[in-house]
């Protein structure tokens, strides 16, 4: 049984086309096979575990060899003049490795159930078994890519789930696009990173959970996961980038966790079942179009801490339905009033507790009118409807502000007006009369009549004549004398 083939044994053999290596041999010699012009393979055992410096020189026919994983050296100029071959050996050997620090072209050899094999970083590696299982292993930061550039890019259909082994520290961009039957990955906490788009267009994912040393969810990270319906965000994230939740069809409601600060654009793009939001207190920076493109935002809610911040910014966006909560988590009241506009039915909800039962407020509520006047920007002044109720106690708005009167047949009197003449008015169809300021007397029987009135604003220094609103049934205002 040959165990050993000594140096320079085949040096010069241009007739040798291939060469079997007995398995035993262990180490190819100096020149072995030098200058064999015509060789084309050599079948190497894996009993081998080294390759002598120049062992294969000047094979010029020779454009593939395979190494075994069992090599553990391989000398100086071993290859020298063969042109451009081709390494062909397991991923992670030393072979692989020096075959890359050597600049040549390599070609792993797949073990069984291994569908693909290759890199993903500088420190980190990666297998797609026939199974669906994608692994990867290694250390340190994931290559980032561009759009379809991952490396199992062209498999990524027949992806179902990523294991990861080793201590990865972030996710590449764009690494899991269109990974369209993944439907299971469990992302290490050693992660502090999610680039750009990592998992756009993976259609499987039904939840999510981001490691808890992640600050950022970034752009496009989970645009187009139609199925997904939760993601569990850590304490640790302080900022959603734009468009990160575009076209999550299965999100029906989205709570931002209280250490986000702040919101990108079009995070809710084309979400087209999501009906609400809540908003936390920390937040102090919203994107001006962080809402657009949202298909819900007609009929959805918004629900909003109240801070001066999230004020502001709601002041600046009336086309949004945003409604406010408290440090306990109660909304502000939402009335919906009775046909008559005197009574109405409050409704709040706590956007902290998950039971029904204990979600949502209801409560019958009447309108008063406080005898005293207050006054108003620009210094006018109004009487101010109280809205009483057990559940949520006294409520204040100005007349002006009710939002029943943009529903309401309302007569607002001209600035210059001064005087209103003796039955001027009377059987007028109205439900409300904003009296300027300027007006200092309200005549006998002026507003006699109208039927229909129910709010009016106007000064306390106005002189009103005490027949001025005979036969207003429904007027809730104080009587003048």
């Amino acid at each position: 049984t040959v165990t050993a083939i000594g140096g320079g044994a085949f040096g010069g053999c241009t007739s040798l086309t291939s060469f079997a290596i007995p398995n035993g041999v262990s180490t190819i010699y100096y020149y072995t096979f030098g200058g064999c012009t015509n060789l084309t393979s050599v079948d190497i055992p894996i009993s081998m575990t080294a390759i002598e410096g120049y062992a294969f020189e000047n094979c010029t026919s020779l454009t593939s060899i395979s190494i075994p994983g069992s090599v553990t050296s391989i000398g100086e100029h071993a290859f020298s003049g063969c042109g451009d071959i081709t390494i062909r050996c397991p991923l992670n050997s030393y072979a692989d490795d020096w075959a890359r620090s050597n600049s040549f072209s390599v070609e792993y050899i797949l073990e069984e159930g291994i569908a693909a094999v290759g890199y993903c970083g500088d420190n980190c590696s990666w297998t797609l078994g026939v199974n669906g299982v994608l692994t990867i292993s290694g250390t340190g930061a994931m290559a980032n890519y561009s759009q379809g550039g991952a490396p199992w890019h062209d498999n990524a259909d027949s992806i179902q789930s990523v294991v990861f082994t080793g201590n990865l520290t972030s996710i590449g961009s764009w690494a899991f696009e269109n990974c369209s039957s993944l439907t299971s990955i469990d992302i290490p906490d050693t992660v502090t990173t999610i680039g750009d788009g990592a998992f756009v267009d993976c259609k499987g994912l039904t939840t999510f959970a981001i490691p808890s040393g992640v600050s950022c969810i970034d752009y496009y990270t989970f645009g187009g996961c139609t199925n997904l319906t939760s993601v569990d965000i850590p304490a640790s994230v302080t900022a959603i980038e734009g468009f990160a939740f575009e076209n999550c069809d299965g999100l029906t409601s989205f709570t931002v966790p209280d250490g986000v600060q702040s919101l990108g654009a079009k995070l809710f793009a084309d979400c087209n079942n999501l009906t609400s939001v809540v908003l936390p207190a920390n937040v102090t920076s919203i994107a001006n179009n962080a809402f657009e493109g949202w298909p819900c935002a007609d009929t959805g809610t918004i629900y909003c801490a109240r801070t001066n911040y999230t004020e502001g910014w709601a002041a600046n966006h009336a086309e949004l339905n945003i409604v406010f909560f408290g440090e306990d988590g109660w909304t502000d009241p939402v009335y919906e009033w009775a046909e008559n506009h005197l009574t109405a039915t409050a409704t709040r909800r706590n956007i902290f507790n998950a039971a029904p039962d204990e979600t949502e407020e209801t409560s019958q509520i009447t309108m008063s009118v406080d005898r005293d006047p207050t006054e108003t920007e620009g210094g006018a002044t109004a009487y101010v409807a109280r809205f009483t109720n057990e559940v949520f106690g006294s409520a204040y708005v100005s007349v002006e502000d009710i939002p029943a009167l943009s529903e309401m047949d309302v007569l607002r009197l001209p600035e210059s007006l001064t005087e209103i003449e003796k039955e001027a008015f009377a059987g007028l169809n109205c439900q409300a009369v904003i009296f300027p300021e300027s007006c200092e007397y309200v005549r006998a029987r002026a507003f006699a009549g109208c039927e229909r009135l129910i709010y009016i604003s106007i000064s306390e220094d106005t002189e009103v004549d005490g027949s001025a609103f005979a036969g207003c049934d429904q007027l809730r205002q104080p009587e003048w004398e």
